[in-house]
């Protein structure tokens, strides 16, 4: 491939919005169930207890948590 082809490929990939949403896909759609398998391997091994499993917080707490998360990376 010539350097100017190459170029033109690499500057339309820097400058084009689809490809952060595509990669995020990627790594979402194998992220999600090795977390859900580990997480099963980890209920069945007595690691994690589903009741309590997030910092020992009850839901209402980690949504708080996760909610207070969120609001700090936005502001």
């Amino acid at each position: 491939m010539d350097w100017n082809r190459w170029y033109s490929l690499t500057s339309y990939l820097r400058s084009s919005l689809w490809t952060v949403p595509l990669i995020a896909v990627a790594v979402y759609a194998v992220v999600k169930p090795l977390t859900e398998v580990m997480g099963r391997w980890m209920i069945r091994e007595g690691m994690l207890d589903p009741k309590t499993g997030f910092l020992g917080l009850s839901m209402i707490g980690v949504r708080s948590f996760v909610g207070d998360i969120v609001s700090a990376d936005l502001a």
